[in-house]
């Protein structure tokens, strides 16, 4: 089920216990207006949105991620989205991200040889 920008930011403000005080001061607006976004009194601005999505982040690492995904429908959690793939769907994707990690180990391995070899 698709949320609304109020519901899945509350969703995800909640599931990862970010403060609405933290969040607003963060985002720079005021503490009433990240209130009025909440009820749904009012909309916020795609700028207003976007630091809030920002300072979401900041203050819990993956929490934009599941805004999106409460947002698109598909729940708040990976756990969720794996359950909704299917099989092959699911082998290929972890495939891909055993690649893409296995790729940035060996980057970073030769980032700090060169780190060395440049001491």
């Amino acid at each position: 089920m698709k949320l609304t920008i109020r519901q899945a930011l509350k969703e995800t403000q909640d599931s990862h216990r970010i403060k609405s005080k933290d969040l607003a001061e963060l985002a720079g607006i005021g503490a009433p207006h990240l209130a009025s976004i909440r009820s749904g009194k009012s909309w916020p601005s795609e700028e207003v949105l976007m630091r809030i999505l920002e300072a979401m982040e900041r203050l819990s690492p993956g929490a934009r991620r599941d805004f999106g995904l409460r947002v698109a429908g598909l729940g708040g959690s990976l756990t969720t989205l794996v359950e909704q793939m299917p099989p092959e769907e699911l082998s290929d994707t972890l495939l891909a991200i055993s690649e893409s990690l296995r790729k940035s180990r060996y980057r970073e391995a030769d980032q700090d040889e060169e780190s060395i070899a440049v001491a």
